[in-house]
């Protein structure tokens, strides 16, 4: 039954089975009525038994054909309670996204083929997913493969900076992305007798953040930003009150010539030991203008060799002998002393070093003395018995340069010296976007070439090499030429390619650009050279035509483009038709014309059927 028929067997004939299934059938297996029949295999077409001394019926059973089914390729989701990846067209699928990483958010699905281009149902309509919960939504499988992306943005988060700023805008706000680095500064806040005692982070419902700064002790520093909104704090310190206080010929609290003393502070002056031939006469004691300070108003006696003075002004003590005073004459500088007995240790100190030149060397014109340190702008020696003569010497000023994302010639230069910076070559996916100045007043020759130069100030420089995201392959297009548009055999159909990043006209090393290559329709292909990219052929066959066009990418090695090997595919679907089958798609000539010759023939038509009524009358 359901076979090829019946026929008569001898007992232990080997009877060849062979299944016959209708249209729309597919065999399942053999069944027998007599239960010592063996079929060889039951679930084959094709299969064999032994005849028995008895007839037998054999019957082949058949069922519906196993539904066509189509893949879907999953990008950062997973489809809800099924571990199928593939399922018969109309079959309603739940796909759920990956859960964002730190930063990002998810911002939709897109779906389409393997190519990136979009997929639509029998309708005709686009293939989307419809949403279910902030992760989760539904589609219709259409009869084709699919791919389902889940797609994220990453989450701007805000920053306020409480008493400084962010250093690349000046403003005390503004937004980053979770792992981006800032960096800020500490407001100046000594007029107010405030120094910079470090910086504290909370988060956006106020708990503390640790370990975000380059280093929270420096009033400058570099932020890592964290995945919430940001609240940097500058805090402040007191700056206690303290005044300066020095002795010539003497020591303060008997270790030092100087000394930093806060407010209300007594220390005790000892005068140095007379000086061969000579005696102690007294103290000179001035402040911090140079004006003479009545040494009762201290409560001291000047004449004593050692005092003891409760300081709340700046003070300058000079233990007096009776000697011999010798001149001091300091040129480009000024010394303590205008003159002084041998043995004095006299202080010296160079004037503010002019513009673009910074203090070098002291120059010892007469008196053969020994300098404490001849390179440093204040310094001490001790008085002979005769005048001295000295020099403050200056040389250019040479300043730093630091290159982030880059580098220079030289890491210092002096005012004006011209520098050359080049910038690092850009990541995967990015080109040089141009120069930014982080610190210090500096003028880009041309700040959009990834190598230029620039003029030193009178101060440390910190350029930035900054990057933007490239050419994508998303902006490569076919133009002229309709998706699902119609045009008539033998008719001229144009398209033109145009390549992201080609009007590139300026380019630096590491740009890129997808370059139109070439095209295929059916077995017609194609090639461009040099632009324009445009084509235009007549097809004189109907059916459907699937364009396809090639982009190369080309990247920019600084002198010339060259290919990198890799390439992108664009493709247009359209229809050719004869001229009677329809009107291509945006012609409405042809309808108007059929529309107008139809109004003209009913319109006769009413009139002859006036004119037969009045003459049947």
């Amino acid at each position: 039954e359901n076979g090829l028929g019946s026929g008569e067997y001898a007992a232990g004939d080997t009877v060849v089975l062979q299944a016959q299934p209708q249209e729309g059938q597919v065999f399942e297996s053999w069944h027998t009525d007599n239960e010592n029949v063996a079929i060889s295999d039951p679930t084959q077409a094709e299969a064999s038994f032994i005849m028995p001394e008895e007839g037998v019926v054999v019957s082949a059973e058949y069922g519906d054909p196993e539904p066509t089914k189509y893949t879907v390729t999953l990008v950062s989701a997973s489809i809800k309670d099924s571990i199928e990846s593939a399922f018969a067209a109309g079959t309603s699928i739940t796909v759920v996204a990956n859960t964002p990483d730190t930063g990002k958010q998810f911002s939709g699905w897109t779906v389409t083929d393997a190519s990136g281009n979009p997929i639509t149902d029998g309708s005709g309509s686009p293939v989307t997913v419809t949403a279910i919960s902030e992760l989760e939504g539904s589609f219709a499988m259409p009869a084709a493969n699919v791919t389902v992306t889940a797609n994220y943005i990453d989450i701007d988060y805000g920053v306020t900076v409480v008493n400084g700023t962010i250093t690349a805008t000046g403003a005390a706000s503004g937004t980053f992305r979770y792992g981006q680095t800032f960096d800020i500064a500490a407001a100046d806040r000594t007029a107010e007798n405030k120094k910079f005692a470090g910086w504290t982070a909370a988060d956006a419902s106020g708990n503390p953040v640790e370990g975000i700064f380059s280093d929270a002790a420096a009033a400058t520093a570099t932020v890592t930003m964290v995945a919430s909104g940001l609240t940097v704090t500058a805090n402040y310190a007191d700056i206690p009150v303290t005044y300066p206080v020095t002795v010539a010929n003497g020591l303060i609290n008997g270790a030092a010539e100087s000394m930093t003393v806060g407010k209300g502070e007594t220390v005790t002056l000892t005068a140095n030991p007379n000086p061969a031939g000579q005696s102690f006469s007294g103290w000179s004691i001035t402040d911090a203008s140079g004006t003479a300070v009545d040494p009762a108003s201290l409560g001291v006696d000047s004449k004593s060799a050692t005092i003891a003075v409760t300081v709340n002004q700046a003070l300058n003590f000079r233990a007096q002998y009776d000697g011999i005073q010798y001149a001091i004459a300091v040129k480009d500088g000024s010394a303590n002393y205008a003159t002084a007995v041998s043995g004095t240790v006299v202080t010296v100190t160079a004037n503010k070093a002019p513009k673009g030149m910074v203090f070098d060397y002291w120059t010892v014109n007469t008196g053969n003395v020994s300098l404490a340190n001849a390179y440093s702008d204040t310094t001490t020696f001790t008085m002979p018995m005769a005048d001295v003569s000295l020099t403050a010497t200056y040389r250019e000023a040479e300043y730093s340069l630091t290159v982030k994302h880059g580098s220079s010639d030289s890491d210092y230069y002096s005012l004006n010296e011209t520098a050359t910076i080049s910038s690092n070559y850009p990541e995967n996916g990015k080109e040089f976007a141009g120069w930014e100045a982080v610190s210090g007043n500096v003028t880009f020759k041309d700040a959009s070439r990834w190598q230029t130069t620039l003029k030193m100030p009178a101060s440390d420089v910190t350029v930035r090499a900054t990057y933007k995201d490239g050419p994508s392959v998303y902006d490569n297009l076919i133009l002229d030429i309709v998706e699902g548009g119609e045009y008539y055999t033998g008719d001229t159909i144009k398209f033109t390619a145009s390549g992201a990043g080609m009007d590139n006209s300026n380019p630096n090393p590491g740009d890129y650009r997808y370059r139109p290559y070439g095209y295929q329709i059916g077995n017609v292909t194609g090639t461009w050279k040099d632009s324009p990219y445009t084509t235009s052929m007549a097809i004189k066959a109907t059916g459907e035509y699937t364009l396809k066009v090639t982009f190369n990418k080309e990247v920019y090695d600084g002198t010339s483009w060259n290919q990198d090997g890799t390439s992108d595919t664009r493709s247009v679907t359209f229809r050719v038709i004869t001229r009677a089958a329809g009107v291509a798609t945006g012609d409405s000539t042809q309808l108007l014309l059929v529309a107008s010759i139809a109004v003209v023939s009913c319109l006769l038509v009413i009139i002859l059927l006036v004119i037969f009524i009045r003459r049947r009358r």
